[in-house]
């Protein structure tokens, strides 16, 4: 995979959503977090990962460059917009009917806490 592969996947194809879903179940300070806070989390790792990757997408070349102040504002909100929204669609598909029907263990449920 080339660099403009990985970035493509990061902002095209959900993978920063994706990134932001792994690092919240495996990273330990990010598991204890209280859901309130794990959802703000959730939101600022998913704009960071992705207004990284857009940045190095610009700088690379892979796309144009924004030309306004108002185009790059139009375009880092889009991007992190789809991001988040992505991220927190992944949690909803995956976390919440398990918990719903009662599918988890209790360490999953005390992870979810």
């Amino acid at each position: 995979m080339e660099l403009s592969d990985l970035l493509f996947w990061i902002l095209g194809r959900g993978g920063a959503a994706i990134a932001t879903y792994w690092l919240m179940e495996h990273i330990a300070f990010l598991v204890m977090l209280a859901p309130q806070y794990k959802r703000f989390v959730s939101y600022a790792i998913a704009g960071v990962i992705v207004t990284l990757a857009f940045l190095a997408s610009v700088g690379m070349g892979y796309q144009p460059e924004p030309e306004t102040t108002r185009a790059w504002i139009q375009a880092l909100s889009s991007v992190i917009g789809v991001a988040i929204g992505l991220s927190q669609l992944i949690h909803g598909v995956r976390i919440l009917p398990m918990k719903a029907k009662g599918n988890l263990n209790r360490k999953q449920l005390d992870r979810l806490k």
